[in-house]
């Protein structure tokens, strides 16, 4: 198959041949729906894609030509996905799809992406994400200006600043601190009776903990996309050759995704609550004030009954006797034939 490589396998624990498939997804707390994709292999450490000399020379290859997207698109398996991770999020900018929140998990976590990711709408989006454990990744608090890593930090402050939140049944140490020169805060988590701490960290430096742990929970939403897809969607079970072909499958397939997504949306739990709520407060409106208008037009025929005039002598008499815009409209309104009435400008 083509662009393809050992890669690491986290389910199995193994090295297999597949590609990995980076996708961007944008979530508002109710759906999650896939927005791109790219499709990388893994160049290895003795940089022959985990492939033996045989493998190479028979894998196929096919020709394109660069004019094509196909080009690019193929130019994109070997990119970092850090970079690709970069690029999607100016890409998603640009398309008008704006976001208060970029979610990652602890292998996107670095300094080059979270500056990447405040340089975005003029600063106005934060990072959020969880963060490794690595003696290599250190932080500046405000108390000491020599560089701690997790451990250090956790040495220092478990003791002293620890708290507990009983929402979530979990102790945690919230610390104020830089990465490289990116102010972020901190959160250092150990549930319950584990013995293992999790990091969270955010660029938001006036977010608490329980609104990070809220918000951190829809990255989950990616997560759940992988599954139905893969599990009734067929995500990753195309058996071309072609790069091109896996591409375009997995396009396909999140964009079915999207649309399932919406119908469930539309059919299950929105179409009364806050899809049509605004509609039909909006509606309520409209008919509150055609009836208002019949009771006018009603009162007006009776009158005119009583003093012997015709209904549309009356109506003109007083319309032209009226100054104000509003009365005016109501008086035109009410001289029309048709049964659609508009709302006066109040």
């Amino acid at each position: 198959m083509e662009g393809v490589s050992k890669v690491f396998d986290h389910v199995t624990h193994n090295f297999i041949y597949g590609m990995k498939c980076l996708t961007q997804a944008l979530s508002d707390g109710k759906s999650c729906y896939p927005i791109d994709l790219s499709l990388h292999r893994e160049k290895g450490k003795k940089k022959d894609y985990g492939l033996t000399l045989k493998q190479r020379k028979e894998q196929f290859k096919e020709k394109r030509n660069a004019k094509n997207a196909d080009y690019a698109r193929k130019a994109e398996c070997d990119e970092s996905k850090l970079e690709m991770a970069r690029r999607m999020l100016c890409h998603a900018v640009g398309h008008g799809i704006n976001s208060k929140y970029v979610l990652a998990d602890s292998w996107f976590t670095c300094e080059s992406l979270i500056q990447a990711v405040r340089e975005l709408c003029g600063g106005s989006v934060h990072y959020i994400g969880l963060a490794k454990i690595n003696p290599k990744l250190r932080y500046q608090t405000s108390e000491f200006k020599r560089l701690q890593n997790i451990h250090e930090l956790i040495v220092r402050y478990e003791r002293t600043t620890s708290c507990y939140c009983r929402k979530y049944k979990c102790k945690y140490i919230q610390l104020h601190a830089k990465l490289g020169e990116q102010p972020v805060r901190i959160f250092i988590i150990k549930y319950r009776r584990s013995t293992h701490w999790k990091v969270l960290l955010t660029t938001d430096t006036s977010m608490n903990f329980v609104r990070a742990f809220e918000l951190y929970e829809r990255r989950w939403g990616i997560e759940v996309i992988f599954k139905e897809c893969r599990g009734y969607l067929g995500l990753g079970k195309c058996q071309s050759r072609s790069y091109n072909a896996q591409i375009a499958d997995t396009t396909l397939c999140f964009m079915m995704y999207q649309m399932l997504s919406l119908a469930k949306r539309f059919s299950e739990y929105e179409t009364l609550v806050a899809l049509f709520r605004s509609e039909r407060d909006r509606l309520q409106v409209l008919t509150l004030w055609s009836r208002t208008l019949e009771e006018v037009r009603h009162l007006l025929e009776v009158l005119s009954r009583e003093a012997g005039v015709d209904l549309l002598t009356c109506l003109s008499t007083v319309a032209a006797r009226q100054t104000a815009d509003f009365s005016t409209k109501v008086w035109a309104h009410l001289l029309c034939d048709s049964d659609d009435y508009a709302m006066p400008d109040l």
